[in-house]
């Protein structure tokens, strides 16, 4: 063996490709699915359990689904439907949009899957014994943390509603409005707990 031959062989293993590293990326996701794990509960309790249990479902009752898309590598664009009996005599209805972005992923910091958001909710409560329907258009801030658990992920998420407007097709009532400054406005934040899956 030459004198250099086992200089030679040292510099082969420092610039040959890292197996690990040589593995391709999997493709980022083109959206994701997801249910609200909660919504289901509300139906299935007495009136007074029942709301309380609406507070962790985040006012959403019966079959919540969920789905969106990224809009860059830290952001994303989410729609929420859910429908379903929120007790004997009353049935909830809700949509609502949101953007969320994960500040710290974007600045190279971590927890990166920490996101922070902004969203819009309308949801119409129907009470099925007087036949009276209650509208609510919110404005809502959300915080939470996405847990992957490989191509599946778990949602915790914490929103407060900023404002909203209110009105019923009761003819004897007028529209109201209330913000988060009111007194008089509940202030326990929503919880909402996903369960879902990317699409690749």
């Amino acid at each position: 063996m030459s004198p250099g031959a086992p200089a030679l062989a040292l510099a082969a293993l420092l610039v040959a490709p890292d197996p690990a590293r040589a593995q391709p990326e999997p493709p980022a996701p083109r959206g994701f699915v997801g249910v609200n794990l909660l919504a289901p509960l509300p139906a299935f309790l007495p009136v007074p359990l029942s709301t309380l249990t609406s507070v962790f479902s985040g006012l959403e009752t019966g079959l919540g689904v969920n789905g969106g898309v990224p809009a860059g590598r830290w952001t994303r664009v989410e729609g929420r439907l859910a429908a379903g009996p929120n007790s004997d005599a009353e049935w909830l209805f809700h949509l609502g949009a949101w953007g969320t972005i994960q500040p710290l992923g974007a600045l190279g910091r971590r927890p990166e899957n920490l996101y922070v958001g902004a969203g819009l909710r309308a949801w119409d409560l129907r009470n099925g014994l007087t036949d009276v329907d209650r509208f609510n258009l919110a404005a809502a801030l959300a915080v939470g943390h996405r847990f992957d658990l490989g191509r599946a992920w778990l949602d915790l998420r914490a929103q407060e509603i900023l404002g909203v407007c209110t009105w019923t097709s009761d003819p004897h009532t007028e529209p109201g409005f209330a913000t988060v400054a009111d007194p008089w406005m509940p202030k326990v934040p929503l919880i909402t707990l996903d369960l879902g899956v990317d699409v690749r």
